[in-house]
């Protein structure tokens, strides 16, 4: 017995499915592909080889004297997360690792440009010009921020409280998310 020509046939949406899912999926992918390579292209250059030892109480008091600098802002609050990277005031070329407490941070160089990628992108939602938690903080990384004007910012951090001097010399500070949750 042989079946009609009606019988033999793929339904249409059966093909328009198959159509759908042959050409949308291979470009939703090279799409993402992009979009991550992008993000990361995005990112400025991080320089860990000039990176010199110290010790904690040396980075304490540099951001301790952040910390009772010139303050002329309230707090400021986000309703929605912002990163790091928004506040720099400018475009960030480079970010030069300048000094690194071998106590606290990684000595495995991939783990301290992972460190600062992680803060670099990472968010938060409040941001004051003097510390604002009550915890403590163990600074571990000192970075100078090269911006594409040539001007010159500073990023202090221990992967969770951030101390950023922005492109205009105000100096921020702020916990990352979920930590400040």
């Amino acid at each position: 017995m042989e079946l009609s020509p009606a019988r033999r046939s793929i339904p249409r949406y059966v093909l328009h499915s198959l159509l759908v899912a042959v050409i949308c999926f291979p470009c939703f992918w090279r799409c993402q592909a992009q979009e991550h390579a992008n993000t990361a292209s995005a990112l400025p250059i991080i320089v860990v080889s000039s990176a010199r030892s110290t010790d904690y109480t040396s980075m304490a008091a540099f951001a301790n004297r952040m910390n009772h600098g010139p303050c002329n802002a309230r707090p400021v609050y986000s309703q929605q997360p912002i990163s790091v990277e928004a506040i720099a005031g400018a475009k960030v070329k480079r970010i030069v690792i300048e000094h690194i407490d071998q106590d606290k941070t990684p000595i495995r160089l991939e783990q301290i440009e992972d460190t600062v990628k992680r803060v670099w992108t990472g968010t938060f939602q409040t941001r004051a010009c003097h510390i604002m938690w009550a915890e403590g903080m163990f600074w571990s990384l000192q970075a100078e921020l090269e911006f594409e004007d040539g001007g010159v910012g500073l990023l202090l951090t221990d992967g969770h409280h951030v101390a950023l001097r922005d492109r205009g010399g105000n100096n921020w500070f702020l916990r990352l998310l979920p930590d400040a949750q």
